[in-house]
C-alpha cells in the first residue's frame, strides 16, 4: 500500500501507474502482435467494440487489423484508445470483445507509438525486440523510427539507451537516419547557393525548418560531417566561395575606382551596386559599412583610424572635419563609426582616441 498525500482517491482510476515525472510516454495508438483464443467460433473484425486490458487497467479500444479485415489465429493490428496509455515494448495485453462479453485475443506491444503509415514499419524486426535487453530495444526502435525524443525512447524500452545514436538536445537520431538527413541537408544548401550565389550560406534556422528538425539536431549533424561548414548563423557546403559574375565584377571595379578618389565617397545609391552585392562585399571585407548609406574601402577606414593619433584628446567634430578635409555629412557618421568600433571615446562634445 502507498500513502499518496495531496491526491484524492477518486482521482486515481483503475490501471493508474505510479512513476517519476517524465518516466512515462503515454500514447493513444499502439502496434501489436496478437493471437485469438482457442475455440473462437467466429473471427474478430475491425468493426467490433473492444476493451484493451493491460495490467489492472481497462480501456475502450478500436481495432484495425493489418492482415485483412478479420482474424483467427496470429496477426498484427493497431489498437487505438480514447485515453493515452503508458506502454512499453513487450507489454502483454488481452482484448475483450464487448458484444461477446468474452476475451477474444491476447498479445504483446510491438511499437508503443507507431507512425501514421504503419505499413512502412518492419514488423519482423520489431518482433525480434520483444524479449531483448532495454538498450537493444532502444537501438532497434530508434532504427525503426529514425529519430525519437530521448525521454520517449527510454519510456518505451523501460530505461533503454541507444548507445550509437546521434544526440542533439532532447532528440536522438539513428545513424542511418542521420546520414539520410545529412544528404538532404547538403542538397538543400546546394540549391540555396545556386539561387543565392552572393550569400555566404543558408541560414541555419531555414535549413532546420526545411529538414523539419530542431536546431540542436542540426548542430549535431553538422558536427558529424565534413560536407558542410558553419559560419555564425549560416551553413555552406565545404569549399564554397562567393564568386562575382562578369557584370558584378565590372560594377565592383567601377565602384571601387570611385571610392578610391577621396574620403568624400559617393553614397550607396550613387555607387549603383545591388544590395546583395554590397552585403557580399562587406562580408568579404572588401567594403566597410560606416552608416546606412555610406561605405568605404578597408584602407580608407585604416587611414582614418591611423590619423586619430594626430588629433588631441577631446577633439571636436569641427577639428576632425578640418583635419581630414571632410564636410559634416561625412565627419559625423565616421565619428559615430569610430565610437562604435571602440577607436574613440566620446565625452560631451569631445572625443579622445583610444589605445586600440
Amino acid at each position: 500500500a502507498l500513502n499518496l498525500t495531496g491526491l484524492d482517491a477518486a482521482a486515481v482510476g483503475r490501471g493508474a501507474m505510479l512513476g517519476r515525472s517524465g518516466e512515462w510516454a503515454p500514447s493513444r495508438r499502439t502496434l501489436v502482435t496478437l493471437r485469438t483464443v482457442r475455440r473462437l467460433a467466429t473471427p474478430i473484425k475491425d468493426r467490433g467494440a473492444y476493451h484493451l486490458h493491460v495490467g489492472s487497467g481497462s480501456w475502450p479500444a478500436r481495432l484495425r487489423l493489418l492482415d485483412g479485415s478479420e482474424l483467427i489465429g496470429a496477426g498484427h493490428a493497431v489498437i487505438t484508445t480514447a485515453d493515452p496509455i503508458p506502454l512499453a515494448i513487450g507489454d502483454r495485453f488481452i482484448l475483450r470483445e464487448v458484444g461477446r462479453r468474452a476475451v477474444v485475443a491476447g498479445g504483446r506491444i510491438l511499437e508503443p507509438e507507431p507512425p501514421a503509415r504503419v505499413r512502412s514499419v518492419d514488423i519482423a524486426a520489431l518482433e525480434g525486440l520483444l524479449d531483448a535487453a532495454p538498450d537493444a530495444q532502444a537501438s532497434g526502435i530508434l532504427a525503426s523510427r529514425g529519430g525519437a525524443a530521448i525521454t520517449a525512447l527510454s519510456a518505451h524500452t523501460r530505461g533503454g539507451i541507444a548507445p550509437h545514436a546521434i544526440v542533439g538536445g532532447r532528440w536522438a537520431l539513428d545513424p542511418d537516419e542521420a546520414t539520410r538527413l545529412t544528404t538532404r541537408a547538403v542538397s538543400t544548401v546546394e540549391r540555396y547557393q545556386t539561387a543565392n550565389p552572393l550569400r555566404a550560406g543558408m541560414p541555419k534556422a531555414s535549413l532546420a525548418s526545411q529538414l523539419d528538425i530542431d536546431l540542436e539536431v542540426l548542430d549535431a549533424l553538422l558536427g558529424q560531417t565534413d560536407l558542410l561548414t558553419e559560419s555564425g548563423t549560416e551553413v555552406a557546403t565545404s569549399g564554397f566561395e562567393v564568386e562575382l559574375d562578369p557584370a558584378q565584377r565590372a560594377a565592383w571595379d567601377a565602384a571601387r575606382a570611385r571610392l578610391q578618389e577621396s574620403l568624400t565617397v559617393p553614397t550607396l545609391g550613387e555607387l549603383g551596386l545591388s544590395t546583395e552585392l554590397v552585403y557580399a562585399l562587406i562580408r568579404a571585407g572588401s567594403l566597410v559599412r560606416i552608416s546606412g548609406d555610406l561605405v568605404v574601402l578597408p584602407e580608407q577606414a585604416e587611414e582614418v583610424v591611423a590619423g586619430l593619433a594626430e588629433l588631441p584628446a577631446g577633439f571636436t567634430v569641427a577639428a576632425f572635419r578640418d583635419h581630414f578635409g571632410l564636410t559634416r555629412k561625412y565627419a559625423v557618421p565616421l565619428l559615430e563609426w569610430l565610437d562604435s568600433e571602440g577607436h574613440t571615446v566620446r565625452r560631451g562634445d569631445g572625443r579622445t582616441p583610444t589605445a586600440k
